[in-house]
Parts: structure tokens; C-alpha cells; sequence
């Protein structure tokens, strides 16, 4: 998506013999003074003088984000993804079939990216919802070294993912980030009296990103009362947009 208040482009109003209007109304000035008289007009000095415009945000590893410095190393899994190829979805108890996904993971002001994912029928289209999920991916900044490189984005991080799932389960799962690999594991689960059986205990999430593909792989286990941890999803994603919810383009957070 668009970011505003990232970068500026300044037109000029072009005449017919290819001078521009600055041009014609200061021909008197020297070339470092008409400089000086192009960046007081960019810039907005009072004074006339030229200055170096702004020094740019600084922008996270791998992809701009625009997020602060606390959410950095989670810059390369921030924004939508949509599905690449239809996913796999099997289990010793179902038929295995097909799925298409999308999911979020959007900067919205706090000290974590917001969570969205929905899932539908690849045949049948995008109202064939097949599942939804929502929650929040929080990260504790507290560095462990994993590489012993000095870059702050060669470390392992823990994190926490926190999900409602639509069926009826809510789960948090944690783990830890490092560069390009995200792995969670249920800590915690609850579940509506009614929601179906077997339930489920635990879940296994790995996301990997390829940055020279642009990719976005997600593979998910899963273990019931009755089947223990193996395969149950996986799909790939291509990145749509890296969303960041309007008026937070530029890392402002609050408390959370």
C-alpha cells in the first residue's frame, strides 16, 4: 500500500520553449544560487538558504515497513499475503483436499502486528469460506543470540501468537522469530463446550519467507486426543501489500 508522507515529487510547469518557470523568473542568478532558491521552495526555508532535505526513515530489513524498532525483526512477515497455489489439507480423518488462504499480519499502532487469516473453497470462489482466525503476534524483545553475528536481525527473538479460531478454539502459541523463519508451538488451549470432536492439543506453525521469491510458505501440525502431532496444512503465498493501517506509517505506538 501506499505510505503517505514517505517521499514527495516536485512537478514543474513546463512552457514552450522548454524553460521551466524558476528558470525564467531568476535568470539573473548564478547556478549555486539558483540551487539555493530550488531547495527554499522544495523545503519551505525562509531564509532562501539551501539545506539537505530530511534524513528518510529508516526502513526495516528486507522490506519497508515503516514499523518501529521494537517490531523489526518481524519485517519480513508484516502485510498480506495471498495464496500463491492452492494448499494442501490433509489428516488421517479427513479427505485431503484443497484450500485457498489469505492472511495479515498489519502494523496498527501497538507493540504487535494484528492477525487475520480466512480460508475459502478454491473452486467453489471466496464466499465459500472454509475457516477464519484472528488474534495478535506480540514479541519480546529480550535478544538471544542464535548466529553470534553482531546484527541485531542474526538473533532469535520469542514470541507469542494469539488466536481465536472461528470453530470454536482459542489458542497461544510460542515460539520464536530469527530471519525469515517464525515457529510456534500451543502453550495454551481452550475450547467452547460445543465445538467438535476429537479436539484438538496441541499445534505447530512454521512460517519461512523467501525473499528472492517472495514467497511465504506456512506449514501447520496438529495433534488431537486421538491422532498425534503430524502434517495438516501447507501453503504458499505471494505478498500483496505491505499493510500498515492508515496513520501509522511512520512507527508511532501505543501503549499495549
Amino acid at each position: 500500500m501506499d505510505h503517505n508522507g514517505t517521499s514527495r515529487q516536485h512537478g514543474s510547469n513546463g512552457h514552450a520553449n522548454g524553460m521551466s518557470a524558476d528558470a525564467m523568473a531568476t535568470p539573473h542568478l548564478k547556478p549555486e544560487e539558483k540551487t539555493a532558491r530550488r531547495h527554499s521552495l522544495l523545503y519551505g526555508h525562509a531564509d532562501g538558504t539551501a539545506t539537505e532535505p530530511e534524513a528518510p526513515i529508516k526502513h526495516a530489513p528486507v522490506h519497508p515497513h515503516y514499523l518501529p524498532k521494537e517490531l523489526e525483526p518481524l519485517s519480513w512477515i508484516a502485510g498480506k499475503w495471498s495464496v500463491h497455489e492452492p494448499g494442501i489439507l490433509q489428516y488421517p480423518t479427513i479427505k485431503t483436499s484443497k484450500y485457498a488462504e489469505e492472511i495479515e499480519f498489519v502494523f496498527s499502532g501497538q507493540k504487535m502486528l494484528d492477525y487475520k487469516a480466512e480460508s475459502w473453497n478454491p473452486v467453489k470462489g471466496r464466499s465459500a469460506l472454509m475457516h477464519r482466525e484472528v488474534g495478535f503476534l506480540r514479541i519480546n524483545n529480550k535478544q538471544q543470540p542464535a548466529s553470534g553475528e553482531g546484527d541485531s536481525f542474526a538473533k532469535e527473538y520469542e514470541v507469542a501468537l494469539i488466536i481465536a479460531h472461528s470453530f470454536g478454539v482459542a489458542e497461544v502459541l510460542t515460539g520464536s522469530v530469527s530471519p525469515n523463519k517464525l515457529i510456534v508451538t500451543t502453550s495454551t488451549i481452550g475450547r467452547m463446550p460445543f465445538a467438535a470432536e476429537p479436539p484438538a492439543v496441541k499445534t505447530r506453525r512454521v512460517f519461512t519467507f523467501n525473499p528472492e521469491a517472495e514467497e511465504l510458505e506456512h506449514v501447520l501440525e496438529l495433534e488431537t486426543t486421538e491422532t498425534k502431532l503430524q502434517e495438516h496444512l501447507r501453503i504458499k503465498y505471494k505478498r500483496v501489500t505491505h499493510a500498515v493501517a492508515d496513520g501509522h506509517a511512520h512507527g508511532h505506538l501505543h501503549n499495549g
